[in-house]
């Protein structure tokens, strides 16, 4: 749609928030395609709402998980973390970096993209980008691949934001369940996290939710 000028002219004249929810929340994605839907497609989301004439705000959702490989106790602070990041060409010249409190060097989201081009080019089943993404992930002392992927979102969001200078709030929840009304009320799509003990008790088949004060 975005690619009809028209199309896109006439949000850039009406649109005031801009919203960006989606991702691909499964810990085991093809590396590819965590890379393209929560690190590439939240820049490009970015970039529209920058190009926005009567923008108010910019909401990224995140996770909360974003800054798991900086083993953080106790409060977690409200500040951008993880890696170096080199949103360029991979250059390395050091534009945009955000610092973070332990060693690390400086990768780049287009250096990452080429891995896994040059991957599918040797001939890479989807299981084989699976294990590339959870394998990258683990060097840079991520969780998985959706945490790692999802810190890339952040910090190209955040520096287009910072570019552009539009107001940009970035939501970190630690969990999003059933919905509110559409499609139906309580409405699930996927069975991950929390969502088989939900739908167990649903049917009947737990009697209810162990927890810890």
């Amino acid at each position: 749609m975005l690619a009809q000028d028209g199309t896109r002219k006439h949000l850039q004249a009406t649109i005031i928030v801009v919203v960006n929810a989606a991702a691909s929340t499964s810990f085991d994605e093809c590396y590819e395609c965590a890379l393209k839907v929560n690190a590439l497609s939240a820049q490009a989301t970015a970039e529209l709402a920058a190009s926005c004439e009567h923008l108010d705000c910019l909401v990224h959702v995140s996770t909360a998980y974003t800054g798991a490989n900086l083993n953080l106790e106790g409060m977690v602070p409200e500040q951008l973390h993880g890696y170096a990041l080199n949103c360029g060409t991979g250059s390395g010249n050091g534009s945009g970096q955000s610092k973070v409190p332990h060693s690390a060097d400086t990768f780049s989201v287009a250096e990452e993209v080429d891995l896994t081009l040059r991957a599918r080019a040797s001939g890479a089943s989807d299981e084989d980008s699976k294990q590339l993404g959870i394998t990258r992930a683990r060097e840079l002392r991520y969780l998985e691949t959706y945490t790692l992927t999802k810190s890339m979102g952040e910090m190209l969001v955040s520096q287009v934001a910072r570019k552009a200078r539009i107001p940009t709030a970035i939501i970190r929840p630690n969990i999003v369940e059933g919905t509110w009304e559409e499609s139906i009320p309580g409405w699930i799509e996927g069975n991950k996290s929390a969502d088989p003990i939900i739908t167990l008790y649903g049917r009947g088949q737990i009697p209810g939710f162990p927890f810890k004060r």
